[in-house]
């Protein structure tokens, strides 16, 4: 029975670590030793932030009350990298008929960072749209108050391609979204026939200015 134990162990992806009544490391897996050192190497579990767990969150003392829990920590590398990990334990019969607890732990590393990527993008995309409404809202503003003293119409003009690339800004700020979406597989897309000629028009005017400072020629 132990042998088969073994194996099954030995075959999981997860790391596996079984403990006593007291708290004390019984029985690990490769996993586990390959994710997390051998079961006698002290074990600091952190927070997101990278502040310790209290010492009641532990494993041990968590075997010790023979409780059911699921909970997620991180551990700092060698190289200043952090991880992030779940793990869940349950109270367990071991070999000696006493009360035990059998810990999985597994590492969510990519998941964790997918989610604070998608934090980000949500943040950084909400605070952009602050700073592009006023920039947005001035630019109406001076092109009205320039509708009547600008005869030759090239700075209205100018001030309208201004407000044509600010409003390309939140366009931007849109598409950060999308692509939170679209990883989530929350996005729909809605395909249609462009404009090639009117797409390209609008992107040479936008460019034109620049172009002359440096002598680029645009064909």
């Amino acid at each position: 029975e132990r042998s088969q134990l073994q194996a099954i162990l030995g075959g999981m992806g997860d790391a596996v670590l079984v403990l006593d009544a007291s708290g004390e490391p019984v029985l690990t897996n490769a996993s586990y030793d390959r994710l997390l050192g051998t079961p006698r190497a002290p074990l600091a579990p952190e927070d997101e932030q990278g502040q310790p767990l209290p010492p009641e969150m532990g494993f041990a003392e968590r075997a010790r009350r023979g409780e059911t829990y699921s909970m997620q920590f991180t551990l700092t590398s060698e190289d200043g990298s952090r991880r992030w990990f779940e793990a869940r334990g349950q109270p367990v019969r071991i070999e000696t008929g006493e009360r035990g607890s059998v810990v999985t732990v597994r590492d969510v590393t990519d998941r964790s960072l997918r989610r604070l990527q998608e934090q980000f993008v949500a943040m950084a995309s909400h605070e952009l749209r602050t700073p592009l409404a006023a920039l947005t809202g001035f630019l109406q503003l001076l092109l009205r108050q320039r509708a009547g003293e600008d005869p030759e119409g090239r700075r209205k003009r100018q001030t309208e391609l201004a407000l044509a690339q600010a409003r390309r800004l939140n366009v931007l700020v849109d598409d950060l979204l999308d692509v939170a979406r679209l990883e989530s597989g929350r996005m729909r897309l809605a395909t249609e026939r462009i404009d090639l000629r009117a797409l390209v028009a609008d992107a040479v005017e936008v460019v034109q200015p620049v172009a002359q400072d440096q002598a680029v020629r645009l064909d």
